[in-house]
């Protein structure tokens, strides 16, 4: 760590670079840019003339970590002052921050793809796919935990709706063993339950010989444990290697189809989160994360109408790796989601 940062902002900092893999890129845009600027984030509340954040290019970037590099380091700029001062999201805020505490903007290797978080992980760049008529949204699976009738329900989703695309949605593997948190020293060890996860996952695998998945803070867990005990990106595998994965499967960050975005959903939470996303980013969002919800929510302006589906989880809930949630008074909403009618048609699919 650099000499002279304040420890709130190195603490913050490093968190969201572990939310992102542990490592910044040269080459994969960010999580959450667009390159289209009608989809760009906004967070209003950092302009000084009252105008939404704009999503700057990576060459903008680029230049504000050069410009505000030697500052970040002396911790004399905060995250808020630096969205504030260049109209940048807080998204963009982090890139910059995190490229600058990494050390990828010094010297004469710095590029402009530097300061795009990545997730050491996921494939490089973004996925856009149109022309899709159909397409299943498969639920936080969490496996080995996951309830023993969800793989027969989504299979039968699957013949009903026949889709053009399958997305898991995130957390395909539950890494008990590896969380930050407690965890039941009764249960698997972390070598026993890589090998009990393996062999669940091969089910989808040999179901679903192409899908999409997009990466969730459990499905993160080994690249954030390696990141805390210092492990270079290159040490790592990616997912399709620890799970020996078909080619035809990809982990990717960054996936839209038809216009609407695909993602986890890490980082929000509450009655409507997938619509909380989706106002964000003014595009129709599609995520999981949170277990306790399951549908569709609209908004409409009068320019647009989009949705947010929540397409909730397949846990079972009396597994020991969700023990934590027992005394939480609601209980797991499992289902799936379907988008129908290229991006037009969300659907929400309880296992009843």
């Amino acid at each position: 760590m650099e000499a002279g940062i304040k420890p709130s902002l190195a603490k913050r900092i490093i968190a969201e670079v572990k939310l992102e893999g542990g490592q910044v890129s040269r080459e994969a845009p960010s999580r959450f840019e667009r390159p289209v600027a009608d989809h760009s984030p906004s967070a209003g509340k950092y302009s000084t003339t009252g105008a939404a954040p704009h999503a700057a290019s990576e060459s903008s970037l680029f230049e504000i970590g050069v410009a505000v590099r030697d500052q970040v380091k002396q911790g004399e700029i905060e995250l808020d002052d630096l969205c504030q001062r260049y109209r940048i999201t807080r998204a963009q805020g982090y890139s910059i921050m995190g490229a600058v505490l990494s050390g990828v903007l010094d010297g004469a290797m710095a590029t402009e793809a530097a300061v795009a978080p990545h997730s050491a992980n996921a494939e490089p760049g973004a996925v856009r796919l149109t022309g899709k008529e159909t397409v299943l949204a498969v639920g936080d699976l969490h496996e080995p935990f996951t309830h023993p009738d969800y793989f027969p329900f989504i299979r039968e989703v699957a013949r009903e709706y026949r889709p053009d695309v399958v997305v898991f949605i995130g957390d395909e593997a539950d890494h008990h063993s590896l969380s930050y948190h407690e965890h039941d020293p009764d249960g698997f060890s972390a070598g026993h339950e890589a090998r009990v996860t393996q062999k669940r996952l091969e089910r989808w695998f040999n179901e679903y010989p192409e899908a999409y998945v997009v990466p969730g803070n459990h499905s993160a867990l080994p690249s954030r444990k390696a990141f805390t005990a210092g492990l270079p990106r290159r040490m790592l595998r990616t997912y399709a290697e620890i799970w020996n994965a078909p080619a035809t499967w990809q982990w990717v960050m960054d996936l839209e189809i038809d216009g609407v975005r695909y993602l986890h959903g890490d980082g929000k939470s509450g009655r409507m989160p997938a619509l909380s996303w989706a106002l964000d980013l003014r595009q129709s969002v599609v995520c999981g994360h949170t277990h306790t919800v399951g549908g569709v929510h609209f908004s409409a302006s009068y320019h647009d109408l989009i949705f947010g589906l929540d397409v909730s989880c397949g846990v079972d809930q009396h597994a020991y790796a969700l023990r934590y949630a027992r005394n939480h008074g609601k209980r797991p909403v499992l289902g799936c989601g379907v988008v129908k009618g290229y991006g037009k048609r969300p659907e929400f699919i309880p296992m009843l």
